[in-house]
This record gives structure tokens, C-alpha cells and sequence, in this order.
């Protein structure tokens, strides 16, 4: 298919949804205990799923997030379309078919057609997504090689969360950390999600094609 339609590392794009429960601290912090221990705490349950998008030559379109909540408290006064992160809700935080399609028309068409103008190329795109049930079948195309690129950005969240409490302690020495960290809200995740992606190394994201198309990997790294 690649060949037939002439697509180019540029043109072609990944698309995978994980689960993050944003506010679970590793287990040997201070946080992770302390919150464990406190009766009925449920914060460090409480997740949504990004959709991260990346095409075969290293670069990653908005992040999406699907929460369980419509407009909570600290995006109240917020508007959503400004965001850093592609907005959406669901009760269970599901990928589903209308979040899908909504996803696709309003974030991956003008953020892929937006990106491939600025490289002077036509929008003539192959999107390859996963067998989760909130995709339309007819669409499906599994890469099976994303989940380096899935834990990278895991990784790279989790050290700005601490980036962010380190600088505000050392700003404030007298701030208690339990009070702070309560305070932490999907506004302040959500930003960090956002400069999470914008931190991973084309090397990173284009890596995950290298079983698939390892061509276009080598093309890359040049």
C-alpha cells in the first residue's frame, strides 16, 4: 500500500490510546504512602486516556484526553478549544466511536493538514490506528510497536510532575507538600501532558515503525 499510493514518512501516522492516572505518585514517595493510608482517598485511582498521535518520521500531533468529566473546577473559566491537549469527556473515560470521529475531523485533519503545509506536502495521509472497540473497523491497522513510545512519554510526564513540585518548594520552602500536592488539578496535568509530547525525540517516535517499515526509520535518522 505504502508503495502504491507513494506515501512518504510524513504522510503516514500512528494513532494509540493509553490510560494515565494522573495523579498516582511512584509507590516508594512520601505522597504515594501517606495518600494510601488516608480513608477513602481516591485520587490516586482517578485516570484518563491520552490519545497520542505520531507519524513515521518523528513528529506528534496535539495530545487528546478524554476525561470523566466535562468541564471540571480548574478548567471552569477555561476555553477548551485553547487548550493544549485535544478535549474530551466520557462518564468511564472510554475511546468510543463518536469520540473517535469527533477526534479525527476536529484534531487529526487540521493538526496533520497544518503540519504537512509547513513541510510543502499534500494532505494525502495513511492513518494507522489499533483493534481497541471505539474504532471503526473499517479503519483498523494495528502497529503493535508503540508501547516504547507510550512509556517514554509516561516517564517523561511523571518527571515534570516532579519538576513542577521541586520548583515550587524551592520557591516556597515553608509549602506543605500534602497541602500542594492536593491542589495539583487536571489543569496543571494536562499542561504537563502537552509538554510531555512536546519533549519526545523524533528519534523516539519514529522508532516505533521500525519493525513495520524500517525504511522509512532509516530515512529519518539521516
Amino acid at each position: 500500500m505504502v508503495d502504491q499510493k507513494g506515501y512518504l514518512p510524513e504522510q503516514i501516522f500512528n494513532c494509540d490510546e493509553t490510560a494515565l492516572f494522573w495523579k498516582q505518585m511512584p509507590k516508594r514517595t512520601y505522597i504515594h504512602k501517606s495518600e494510601k493510608q488516608a480513608p477513602g482517598f481516591k485520587p490516586l485511582k482517578d485516570r484518563l486516556t491520552l490519545v497520542l498521535c505520531g507519524n513515521a518520521a518523528g513528529h506528534m500531533i496535539k495530545p487528546g484526553v478524554i476525561y470523566r468529566i466535562r468541564n471540571p473546577q480548574s478548567l471552569r473559566n477555561k476555553n477548551k478549544d485553547c487548550l493544549p491537549v485535544f478535549w474530551q469527556h466520557n462518564k468511564k473515560t472510554w475511546m468510543t466511536v463518536i469520540l473517535f470521529t469527533e477526534w479525527f475531523n476536529q484534531c487529526f485533519i487540521p493538526e496533520a493538514k497544518k503540519y504537512l503545509e509547513s513541510k510543502g506536502m499534500s494532505f494525502n495521509v495513511l492513518l494507522v490506528i489499533d483493534n481497541a472497540p471505539g474504532h471503526s473497523q473499517s479503519l483498523c491497522f494495528a502497529n503493535k510497536n508503540v508501547e516504547g513510545a507510550i512509556q517514554c512519554i509516561k516517564a517523561t510526564y511523571t518527571r515534570l510532575v516532579f519538576g513542577k513540585l521541586r520548583d515550587i518548594l524551592h520557591a516556597n520552602p515553608d509549602c506543605d507538600l500534602t497541602g500542594l500536592w492536593k491542589r495539583f488539578s487536571i489543569a496543571d496535568a494536562i499542561a504537563l501532558i502537552a509538554e510531555a509530547a512536546h519533549e519526545m525525540k523524533p528519534r523516539t517516535v519514529s522508532g516505533c515503525w521500525k519493525r513495520l517499515w524500517r525504511d522509512a526509520v532509516s530515512e529519518c535518522g539521516t
